[in-house]
Order: structure tokens, then C-alpha cells, then sequence
């Protein structure tokens, strides 16, 4: 009894050794229940005269979840391209630094590209700095180009940089304007006078195809057919050059019989008949018939004296 006990113990003791050696793929496994000698199948790897079987070895002393040489397996080095430096991570390689030309990110090294990285724009480490604060841009063919300014500047195209940002200069219009109306002056002598060009004349053909604002019409237009004009009294340009439309023909005011330009403004000293001069005296309106006239009148007359009527009625009652 007590040998057929030992007998059976041994057995149970080989067969748990024997399975926990085995792979389930392995077809040439030889298992033993007794104690014999286990021999290693032929998809069985020796390390360290230890058996492994699909990366698992029975008393090993091997970390595959952090060694670089066999990283979530017997014999897998970790091999990234573009590392300098890698390491194992719970049995994944990952890179922790890189070589020249390649940048680290999530644990992997990428390939530069410097025609198109702006903080490697056409050669490496040279990021694109956009001015003033506040532009940004992009990097094209190894290039900086500005895409988008701030407020109060304007992108320009001007080369040999085909973007960049360029202040606004607001007050330089202003002043060329100033400077056109005084060279409109200096062409009459009187203080107030302006040249004007005459209409039909071929001064003042080109001066409207220029729309009046060319700053060659005082120089050349305006040099040829034009008359001097006191602008501040003169009926038929009053406040401005009528030819151009900037003044006012007084004289063809409607209805208007006594006319004058004072202060460069149309003043209507009296109208023809039917017409009488407005509060402001700048123009002549039409006055009712004297005969619609003379009817309402008479309606209102006869509509107050209905009103005394009844209230003397009311006053006896």
C-alpha cells in the first residue's frame, strides 16, 4: 500500500513537469510519466539551460518587458530608424533619442523635412520668427512666408520675400491731396480763383477721363483750355468749378428772377411770379393759385361763422 502511494505521487509530479514544458503547438513533444528525462521539441529555444517555449522560459532570469534585447520576446532588439537611444516599455521598444535630422515624437524619430517645417525651415534648428507680433506664416521650399498680419499692417508680394508684413501709413493721402489743391491755386493769382476747364475744350475731356483726381491735371491737363474762376462769387461755378461738378450754376436756379453767390453759396434775392424765395433763400418755391386761395378762404370764413352761430344758440338756450 504504502509504495503503490509513492508510486502514484510520482507519477502526478512528472506529468505536471511535463506540461508545464510543453508548447500546444508542438507536435514532437515527448511527454513522460515516469522518470524519464523530458527532451526539448524542435520549436524549443535553450537559454541559460532553461526551455523556452514562444518566448516564455521556465526559470529564466530574462525581463522581456523592459529588456532592449529581447523586448516582449526572446531575441527581439529594439531597432528603430533614426534612433540614437531606445528602451523597452512593457515589452514595446520605444526611441528616447534621436539622430541628426530626425525629431522625437511619441517615442518614435521622424524625418525632418526642411522645406516645409517652420521650426526647421531650409536648414535645421532654424525656426521662422514673423514679425511684427501678432504675423504668422508658413514655410514653403525651405523659405518663411508670412500669410496673415496684424492690424495695421497690409501683406505684400514684394520680392525677393514674396510675403511680408508692411505698416499703414494712413496720414500720406491726406497730405497729397493737401498738396493737389494748393498746385490747383498756384495756376490763378487770385487768392480764390481756380482753374477751371472749359467745357468741350479737350483739357476738359481728358480731365473727365480722369475723373477730375489725376495728379498730372495741374500740371498738364488743366494747363491747356481753362479759365480762372473766384469761386466765391462767380454765378456760374459758385463754390467750385461747375464744369466739373463740384460748384453751382446759380443762374439756373427754378423760378428764380434776382441771383447772386455770396461766400461761395447761391443766394435768391427774388422770384418770378407764382414763385416766392424759400426761409433758407437758397431757391424759389411755387405759390399756391390766388384763386384756390381765395376759395379756402372763403370755406374758412363761412366755417367760423357756422361756429359763432351755434354758440349764440347755446348762450339763449
Amino acid at each position: 500500500m504504502r509504495s503503490h502511494s509513492l508510486h502514484s505521487a510520482l507519477t502526478i509530479l512528472s506529468f505536471t513537469f511535463a506540461f508545464a514544458a510543453t508548447a500546444s503547438s508542438t507536435s514532437q513533444a515527448a511527454l513522460s510519466l515516469g522518470a524519464r528525462a523530458i527532451s526539448p521539441p524542435s520549436n524549443v529555444s535553450l537559454d541559460k539551460r532553461n526551455y523556452c517555449i514562444l518566448g516564455v522560459c521556465l526559470g529564466s532570469s530574462t525581463n522581456y518587458e523592459s529588456d532592449v534585447n529581447n523586448c516582449g520576446s526572446v531575441g527581439q532588439k529594439c531597432q528603430i530608424e533614426g534612433a540614437d537611444a531606445t528602451s523597452c516599455h512593457s515589452g514595446v521598444c520605444v526611441a528616447t533619442e534621436c539622430q541628426s535630422g530626425y525629431t522625437l515624437k511619441s517615442g518614435t524619430c521622424t524625418r525632418i523635412d526642411t522645406e516645409f517645417d517652420v521650426e526647421n525651415c531650409g536648414s535645421f534648428g532654424n525656426a521662422c520668427k514673423f514679425s511684427p507680433p501678432g504675423a504668422s506664416g508658413v514655410c514653403q521650399k525651405g523659405q518663411c512666408i508670412a500669410t496673415s498680419c496684424p492690424k495695421g499692417c497690409s501683406l505684400t508680394n514684394v520680392s525677393p520675400v514674396p510675403g511680408a508684413c508692411v505698416k499703414l501709413h494712413g496720414s500720406q493721402r491726406p497730405h497729397w491731396k493737401k498738396d493737389k489743391v494748393i498746385k490747383a491755386k498756384a495756376l490763378c493769382p487770385g487768392v480764390y480763383e481756380v482753374a477751371c476747364p472749359i467745357l468741350g475744350s479737350n483739357s476738359y475731356a481728358q480731365a473727365v477721363a480722369h475723373h477730375f483726381s489725376s495728379p498730372t491735371e495741374f500740371s498738364g491737363i488743366m494747363a491747356g483750355a481753362d479759365e480762372c474762376i473766384d469761386v466765391t462769387q462767380a454765378l456760374d461755378s459758385c463754390g467750385g468749378c461747375a464744369s466739373t461738378g463740384e460748384g453751382q450754376d446759380c443762374t439756373k436756379i427754378r423760378g428764380a428772377a434776382g441771383i447772386g453767390c455770396e461766400a461761395s453759396k447761391c443766394i435768391v434775392y427774388s422770384c418770378e411770379t407764382g414763385w416766392k424765395p424759400s426761409l433758407s433763400g437758397n431757391k424759389c418755391i411755387r405759390v399756391r393759385h390766388l384763386k384756390h386761395r381765395s376759395n379756402s378762404t372763403s370755406a374758412v370764413r363761412r366755417q367760423l361763422a357756422g361756429r359763432r352761430a351755434l354758440h349764440h344758440e347755446s348762450a339763449r338756450q
